[in-house]
């Protein structure tokens, strides 16, 4: 399970392309390109891997016709939107729980909650070596302005409607 780097939409694993946005999966093998020198010409030809075809166990609910596409993105859309605002309480440490429970069926929510839950956990973090002697007090103030960058970024992806995660600590899954 990954999600779009470009818009965030979530992706297949058997996907090549987001089916939101049709940008290519980072991470997903190119098609090779080989070399071969004929005996005097020293053409070249291109080897290309065949294109696998989507899983059908799922009933054919991700395809590559355009029909299929456009309803994920409009779901994907539509999930966005009616969540947006309640987005915003994701990042507000305990105040997560809130979107967490009223709305548990949302992917965007849930996908925020587990960046807003890494943030938390993150400050709490931070508040313990604080009050560690010695060099505690230079870990409180580096992980308070990262955390106050991550809040910041947060807030950002939820307005813009994305699921991009937070530098460093957002690829950690802890809510699924």
């Amino acid at each position: 399970m990954s999600y779009c780097r470009n818009c965030g939409a979530y992706v297949p694993d058997w996907a090549e392309n987001c089916p939101a946005c049709d940008a290519p999966v980072k991470g997903k093998a190119q098609p090779k390109k080989e070399k071969k020198q004929g005996a005097a010409s020293g053409a070249q030809t291109r080897h290309e891997e065949p294109r696998r075809e989507p899983p059908r166990g799922d009933g054919g609910t991700y395809t590559y016709d355009g029909s299929r596409r456009r309803n994920y993105a409009e779901n994907y859309d539509q999930d966005t939107r009616e969540n947006q605002t309640m987005g915003y309480l994701c990042y507000l440490g305990p105040l997560l729980l809130i979107p967490l429970l009223a709305r548990p069926k949302s992917r965007f929510l849930r996908y925020h909650c587990n960046q807003g839950l890494l943030l938390f956990i993150f400050a709490l973090l931070v508040s313990v070596f604080d009050g560690l002697l010695g060099i505690g007090w230079l870990i409180g103030i580096a992980g308070s302005i990262a955390t106050l960058v991550w809040l910041v970024q947060g807030f950002t992806n939820v307005s813009r409607g994305l699921r991009r995660p937070l530098s460093f600590i957002g690829e950690i899954t802890i809510l699924k």
